[in-house]
């Protein structure tokens, strides 16, 4: 069975931030690389959705809907919902990924 992979206009704009600052620290081409490998990934989960994990600061919170993959240096979050793969976010594995989604979840409230 296939899945659809949906990316949120926050996982969007994710890859935006990500290609712009290697493309601005690094280079264009490299950036085009990285963003392709990313997408890529993503895409592979339209066949196997539930090869992911709990991301470890959600099983702390017993939050085990969203599961996450990693792809270079970078977690995809995602929800399988039916036949779709939701991709809510693509972040650094350095970041704080509790207070990304807290400034995400306020700002969706203002």
């Amino acid at each position: 069975m296939t899945y659809e992979v949906v990316f949120t206009d926050d996982a969007c704009q994710d890859l935006f931030d990500i290609y712009t600052y290697v493309a601005n620290e690094d280079s264009i081409s490299n950036a085009d690389k990285l963003i392709e490998v990313v997408k890529d990934a993503c895409k592979r989960l339209s066949q196997l959705p539930n090869r992911g994990h709990v991301p470890h600061e959600f099983a702390l919170l017993n939050v085990s809907d969203y599961l996450e993959i990693h792809c270079k240096e970078y977690r995809i979050i995602y929800e399988v919902v039916g036949k779709t793969v939701y991709i809510y976010c693509i972040v650094h594995m350095k970041r704080d990924i509790l207070d990304l989604l807290k400034q995400r979840l306020l700002r969706t409230t203002d």
